[in-house]
């Protein structure tokens, strides 16, 4: 089976992460070893895989201190009139636009353009 640019190069990540068939990966070898074009882009394309893969993982420092930090706020409770204190808030918060909405509904409409 011959292999053209077009197909090869739309199979090179297929390869890099081994998932190609073994016929198929066998013709894109075949190719890759008669086009020196193709074996560019595949080193290209293996490069930037490995360089992201590389810049996307944290440190190990930063991977600890995030996970210090979740297991922290997964303990942390909040204390015992901090609920109490937000719900009494909310209500006197409705109860404020209740009455503002209660008094602009009582207002004579406007014309306008007179």
């Amino acid at each position: 089976m011959t292999m053209t640019c077009q197909t090869a190069q739309s199979s090179l990540l297929d390869l890099h992460f081994s998932t190609l068939d073994g016929a198929e990966r066998d013709a894109l070898e075949a190719h890759l070893g008669g086009c020196p074009g193709c074996v560019t882009q595949f080193l290209a394309l293996k490069r930037a895989c490995d360089e992201g893969e590389r810049a996307s993982a944290p440190s190990s420092a930063v991977a600890a201190r995030v996970h210090r930090t979740a297991v922290l706020a997964m303990r942390a409770s909040p204390s015992r009139w901090e609920r109490p204190v937000a719900l009494a808030l909310a209500a006197m918060l409705t109860l404020v636009a209740m009455s503002a909405v209660g008094q602009l509904s009582h207002l004579p409409p406007r014309v306008v353009g007179h």
